[in-house]
């Protein structure tokens, strides 16, 4: 019986392949998977003689089967059907996660770029894009993102080492924090506030994490209204990048949080006709003409400078929390969009 039952569920399964809708074969089959390997058993078979035995086979259906009181289907699933089930339903939750995740990054994008990096947001814009970043902390699909930072991790390095991105650990890039970023939005007032200078003009915000270390990267152009005066330092491309170095540390036993000591300070330039280059002293401007001029401040101890908790990281973005409770989204630069 058994064996009969089995090949017209393969003849069943071989129509099913022969159809042109293949995800109707997929989801065909799902129901056969779930209730598991049915095999055939009598309730009666012992009490019945050989000879009613055979009359009753004569009453039976075409596949053999008795009247449902003397013959019944059991399920019993294998524990290959069990774990085939499991993977159903877990790739199921999966899709489910990812398109939720897609959702909320889109509105917070939105968000972003309708409130110039929360730089024009009010407090209904700040109440919404807390209310997604609350939900994208539920899907965060990183469990260690400073995992980069940990202590017994770290390398101590001298800190004009910091300066070289060839020591970028490469396996660690995308499941860490670790890496180059660019802000798209913030509700930090000392970061929100930068654009109110008459004399120089914001450009972008960046983040480089090289463990040990972190650098917070403002870009400064010149403003508008030094294009026409005469004398003015710089060309029209000229821009200074601000360099906040912090040293940072992380432990597993909490692998969210960063602990950030304020290690020093770098001015750079592209331009060596810059007021930087001028006050640096650079005489022999053409041998210097393709490097950046550089101020490296190291001060002779770290000082405290608070910690940051990582909310949600993945592939594309990160948002931190930092200790005084505000804000800041990052994008992550991919490798042939690098501004600094």
């Amino acid at each position: 019986m058994t064996r009969l039952f089995l090949l017209l569920l393969l003849g069943y399964c071989m129509l099913l392949l022969l159809s042109s809708d293949t995800s109707f074969f997929v989801l065909s089959f799902i129901p056969i998977i779930a209730k598991g390997k049915m095999t055939l058993s009598s309730t009666t078979s012992s009490s019945l003689s050989p000879k009613s035995h055979f009359r009753n086979d004569r009453r039976t259906t075409d596949i053999g089967i008795s009247s449902v009181t003397q013959m019944q289907a059991v399920a019993v699933p294998s524990q290959a059907e069990a774990e085939a089930e499991n993977i159903i339903v877990e790739f199921t939750a999966a899709v489910d996660i990812i398109e939720k995740i897609k959702t909320y990054k889109e509105q917070l994008f939105v968000i972003a770029d309708r409130t110039k990096r929360g730089f024009e947001a009010n407090n209904e814009d700040r109440i919404e894009m807390n209310t997604i970043i609350k939900e994208l902390t539920k899907l965060n699909p990183t469990k260690e993102p400073a995992k980069a930072y940990y202590n017994e991790k770290n390398n101590e390095n001298n800190f004009n080492n910091i300066n070289n991105n060839n020591n970028v650990n490469n396996d660690l890039i995308y499941n860490s924090v670790q890496g180059k970023w660019t802000l798209v939005y913030t509700d930090a007032p000392d970061i929100t506030t930068l654009d109110n200078s008459p004399f120089s003009k914001l450009g972008r915000i960046g983040q480089e994490c090289n463990p040990p270390y972190i650098k917070n990267v403002i870009e400064y152009t010149k403003p508008l209204w030094t294009y026409r005066i005469p004398f003015v330092p710089g060309t029209d491309e000229s821009r200074i990048l601000q360099k906040v170095v912090i040293k940072a540390s992380a432990s597993s036993t909490n692998p969210m949080k960063i602990e950030l000591l304020l290690s020093g300070l770098q001015i750079e330039s592209n331009d060596n006709n810059s007021l930087l280059s001028f006050f640096q002293g650079n005489k022999n401007k053409n041998e210097n003409k393709n490097k950046p001029s550089i101020i490296d401040i190291n001060g002779p101890i770290n000082i405290p400078f608070g910690n940051l908790e990582i909310l949600y990281l993945d592939h594309e973005i990160r948002i931190i929390r930092t200790f005084q409770n505000y804000i800041a989204i990052n994008i992550r630069q991919k490798p042939n969009e690098e501004w600094f």
